[in-house]
């Protein structure tokens, strides 16, 4: 079983959300000595965002079904994982850019997505069984559907989310909030 885990904590080691992402990680391995974890360490990779020159190279290459080309390494990566966590923090009500940056690259025409024959609806093509997303929050609003809505347009798995939120907030029990995070990540590491 491989698990694809997509770190876009952009403060390595300083990062809470990497703290409980590999907090998770350790029990899911427990529970599952056979599962091969493959990390994708976002800060270490050249994506580059796509845009015009890129964009027409893409869609040549999905025009000629060229699915092999380097240009998709990262698409098939994804499409093929039978499991999916995302670690990132919540910066200015979204994720880091890099994140977002490699949704682009990962969203491949006939790999990781299909339309009908009518083109108006979509069908994910991507194996995943089960896709966990794992943030934290210094305040309060963050984005809480644009990962859910990408997991479900890239396939039929179940979708699992954890918001440790208010880190940053004077007052607030800072090691209370991550222990509560800790102890939902526990759970959902038995059923993922």
């Amino acid at each position: 079983m491989k698990l694809l885990f997509i770190n876009a904590c952009i403060r390595d080691k300083e990062s809470r959300t990497l703290s409980l992402a590999r907090n998770f990680l350790s029990k899911y391995k427990e529970n599952n000595k056979d599962v091969e974890i493959k990390e994708l360490v976002l800060n270490d990779e050249k994506i580059n965002p796509i845009l015009n020159t890129s964009l027409k190279e893409r869609d040549k290459l999905i025009k000629n079904k060229e699915y092999e080309n380097k240009f998709f390494s990262y698409a098939r990566e994804f499409a093929s994982a039978d499991k999916i966590v995302i670690a990132a923090p919540c910066w200015d009500y979204s994720f880091p850019s890099i994140l977002k940056v490699y949704i682009e690259n990962i969203c491949v025409l006939g790999l990781t997505f299909k339309y009908n024959t009518k083109g108006n609806t979509s069908t994910g093509l991507s194996k995943f069984s089960s896709l966990l997303y794992i943030t934290t929050i210094g305040g309060y609003p963050c984005d809480k559907t644009y990962i859910k809505n990408i997991a479900s347009f890239f396939g039929n798995g179940k979708y699992y989310s954890v918001y440790a939120k208010g880190l940053d907030i004077v007052g607030n029990d800072i090691n209370g909030i991550i222990n509560k995070a800790k102890k939902r990540l526990d759970k959902i590491s038995k059923v993922f």
